[in-house]
């Protein structure tokens, strides 16, 4: 059972199982999940892919050299309560009768348990196995969270102490007979990078959970939207993850492949919250950790016909401006930075009544740089391009 190596990668292993178009509300809730977690890829320096349906219920490829996120889903109902270490790991109750002399006779551990596929991981993808994470709408009880928290606090086995020890060898002995060979140690390591996680919303409401991508969407975008508007590319993202995860193909040949059937990458959610790509890098690369109001400046855009291939200069232009102001602020006249930002508001009207094109409020940027460099007190000097940025960050606050 023990992983040697780095173990191989998803493309290079075949699922045990690809089961195609699954319907009804536990399916549903389990895309809800894969589509909140692809929000991710937005950072695509920290996650490269999320794959639906591909070795597990979904899971999320860290970039770089290929580690693994393992996901499982799970629901049920509120009268059962969270979730045991037994019921989890598949171990039995021992025997009420035991023997009056002789070893103790141990419970048995189900090798068709939770806990199985995921030591089938570690078994195929060796040290790849980043996280294994057991998503729910159950939680936990107290003593498994508490075991999990143990284990990611210890240098070995043998440092636990108390309930956490005696629930670990309890756990350990049945399920090494079980998936043998498996040493302490193993076990150890398995449970340190096992996190049990509240699930995005209920099974019972699926409408809730994709009002709750929404807000996932405001959070990690920093994307203006109306509660409708989010609402709606949460739903487009739960029918691309559900689209992915219904496709049965062949082993790939290449990560590549894979990403293209199974996958979700950074472009293919930019395009389901109608980013430009090469927009949302131009602001990132920019200085910018996050999209602020691009999808704005991208809609506000659409409605000028302007060409989408003059968006990412736009945002270059937008992130530029924003690097030189945080710079220079506290250096330049305040009255004087106030009135050329309203000379480029001004432009900026004009410009929407028809009456002055883009080249038109590029000429006005140029005009405007020229005045204002002799003017304003600043280390680095104003230029055109600074200007029209300015006037691209007005466009998307009068936007909101």
């Amino acid at each position: 059972m023990g992983a040697s190596g780095k173990g191989a990668e998803l493309h290079e292993v075949d699922p045990r199982e690809q089961v195609g178009a699954r319907t009804g509300e536990a399916f549903d809730f389990q895309y809800h999940q894969a589509a909140a977690d692809a929000l991710e890829v937005l950072d695509d320096s920290k996650v490269a892919c999320v794959y639906c349906e591909w070795h597990d219920d979904y899971v999320i490829e860290t970039a770089g050299v290929a580690s693994y996120k393992f996901h499982q889903v799970k629901t049920r109902k509120a009268s059962k309560g969270p979730w045991s270490l037994n019921e989890f790991f598949g171990v039995g109750r021992a025997p009420a009768k035991q023997p009056k002399v002789g070893p103790r006779i141990l419970p048995s551990a189900n090798t068709d348990s939770i806990l199985s596929r995921m030591l089938a991981h570690v078994k195929m993808f060796g040290d790849r196995c980043g996280w294994f994470v057991f998503v729910t709408d159950a939680g936990a009880a107290s003593d498994f969270d508490e075991l999990l928290s143990v284990a990611r606090n210890v240098a070995a086995w043998q440092d636990i102490s108390g309930d956490a020890a005696e629930n670990f060898g309890r756990l350990y002995w049945p399920i090494a007979l079980a998936f043998a060979p498996l040493t302490a140690e193993e076990f150890l390591a398995f449970l340190s990078r096992l996190y049990i996680r509240e699930a995005v919303g209920k099974l019972t409401d699926l409408k809730a959970c994709k009002d709750l991508i929404g807000g996932r969407i405001l959070d990690l975008s920093e994307v203006n939207l109306h509660v409708s508007e989010a609402r709606k590319i949460a739903s487009d993202l739960v029918f691309a993850v559900r689209e992915r995860s219904h496709r049965v193909v062949p082993l790939p040949t290449t990560p590549a492949e894979l990403r293209g059937t199974k996958g979700l990458v950074l472009d293919d959610v930019l395009k389901i919250l109608s980013l430009s790509s090469a927009g949302y890098r131009e602001l990132r690369d920019g200085g910018r950790a996050t999209v602020v109001a691009l999808s704005r400046l991208h809609r506000l855009c659409k409605e000028a016909g302007i060409s989408e291939q003059l968006i990412p200069d736009f945002c270059r232009l937008k992130a530029s401006w924003g690097t030189w102001w945080a710079a220079q602020r506290h250096g330049v006249n305040h009255v004087d930075q106030l009135a050329l930002r309203a000379e480029c508001a001004a432009a900026l009207r004009v410009h929407s009544d028809g009456k002055l094109s883009v080249t038109g409020l590029s000429e006005e940027a140029k005009s405007l740089a020229s005045k204002y460099e002799k003017v304003l007190t600043s280390t680095d000097p104003l230029t055109p391009d600074l200007v029209f940025g300015l006037m691209m960050d007005l466009a998307a606050e009068a936007a909101l």
